[in-house]
């Protein structure tokens, strides 16, 4: 049994291939023409190993791009991929899609028993009758589908755009009913996008993070040694690294924003709280400059007066990520409000860390275990601002507690998202 796994969004399919291949399975990761680059450029398995050389021999490269210009045919594949390439010219940053033939997908996929993956995929090989074995959305709404940006652009005053995306939409709803399983993390949003277009998913959570690495002592980025050496001197210390995105742009009306934002002026007003108490000598908070709201954040790290306590970091692979985390106390997540919805890649990489996370966590009473039919996390849920406070005020007083929820989480990870997860896949796929 031969497995794709395509695409590799959020290196999401790279710790899925290496958890795959430590059981014995001949998992191959197949990387889009526009995986790990541009905006996406720190989603590559070489930002996500410290030991390439194990893995190389299985990631393969395509010419297929995960781009509209390859769910079209001519005329209008042509057209979307001229219009890439001026735009790639005109945007250094901008990522050009390939032009890609029937023919192309086809010899990409064929030889496959089983594919794997998100993204356009089910557009892409439903062009050519392939049919996936698991779709997973890594997006709340379903990327190229019901997600926020997306729909931006179904609403958008160019009419070919406008146009455009609802052709995509179409396609896409068709891809994802013709699989054989659709795996969801997030039953409201997620789930209901997916309910609407006649598809009952599985909820499941994924094997997103690959804690199995030795890490190493030091970075090859000074910016992270720099960190390190901070971290050290600090008596407390919380790292975030998620996005930021927390002021709604004049575009998002107040319910579309609502799947988007992160509230990440929480944890900043939270910090500036924590500071005020005084428990500890060396505080310090960890940001990354990554998101369209780091200036805003800036500004209010600025109006608290709070910026000696603050390192800001750039935008990191997950390796440099993940080494870290390892030296942290505290680690956060988003603050997200909409009922029943699961962390994302942060989360992941806390807990897969073996620390405390600070997370948006809204669900009732046991309807996590019974949605996902396993215990909930050991994380410190957060509904409000002052939530935020109050965990970061119980993690910098209580050094037992804060030690004790570090092993329950790692436990809590191994158990039910990282290798033990990945063989449960492992039997779906059977």
């Amino acid at each position: 049994m031969k497995i794709g796994l395509i695409g590799n969004m959020n290196n999401n399919n790279f710790s899925l291939m290496r958890y795959f291949r430590d059981l014995g399975l001949d998992a191959h990761l197949l990387l889009f023409s526009n995986d790990g680059k541009g905006e996406s450029e720190h989603f590559s398995p070489y930002s996500d190993s410290w030991g390439m050389k194990r893995w190389e021999n299985f990631i393969h490269q395509l010419d297929v791009s995960d781009d509209p210009s390859s769910i079209f045919e001519f005329p209008l594949s042509i057209i979307l991929y001229l219009r890439s390439f001026l735009k790639s010219l005109v945007y250094p940053n901008f990522i050009k899609s390939n032009y890609v033939t029937k023919k192309n997908i086809f010899e990409s996929f064929k030889d496959y028993d089983i594919l794997i993956g998100s993204g356009l995929t089910p557009s892409i090989l439903n062009r050519v009758g392939l049919t996936m074995s698991i779709f997973y959305p890594y997006s709340i709404g379903v990327e190229w589908y019901n997600e926020s940006d997306f729909l931006q652009k179904i609403k958008s005053n160019n009419m070919f755009t406008r146009i455009i995306a609802q052709e995509i939409a179409q396609k896409q709803s068709k891809g994802i009913r013709n699989a054989r399983t659709v795996i969801c993390f997030d039953e409201f949003l997620t789930g209901n996008v997916l309910k609407s277009i006649g598809v009952d998913p599985v909820f499941s959570l994924f094997p997103m993070v690959y804690n199995k690495e030795q890490l190493p002592t030091n970075s090859e980025i000074i910016e992270v040694n720099k960190a390190i050496s901070r971290i050290n001197e600090s008596d407390f210390s919380v790292l975030s690294h998620v996005r930021h995105l927390w002021k709604r742009p004049n575009n998002f009306t107040i319910s579309e924003w609502f799947s988007s934002d992160k509230n990440n002026d929480w944890l900043i007003n939270a910090f500036s709280r924590l500071l005020d108490e005084n428990l500890t000598k060396k505080p310090l908070l960890l940001l990354f400059e990554y998101g369209s709201d780091v200036i805003h954040s800036k500004e209010l790290c600025k109006k608290l007066n709070i910026e000696e306590y603050v390192v800001w970091l750039p935008k990191l692979d997950r390796k440099n990520i993940m080494l870290l985390l390892s030296k942290i106390d505290v680690g956060v997540g988003e603050f997200y409000e909409i009922p029943n919805i699961m962390f994302g890649g942060t989360g992941y990489e806390v807990l897969a860390s073996g620390k405390p996370l600070i997370q948006g966590f809204n669900f009732e009473d046991g309807s996590f275990e019974n949605i996902y039919g396993i215990p909930s996390p050991p994380l410190l849920g957060v509904k409000a601002e002052d939530d935020v406070f109050y965990q970061l005020k119980l993690m910098a007083s209580d050094h037992n507690e804060r030690k004790l929820i570090s092993h329950k989480s790692e436990q809590w990870f191994n158990n039910h998202c990282g290798q033990d997860l990945a063989k449960e896949w492992a039997l779906m796929l059977k």
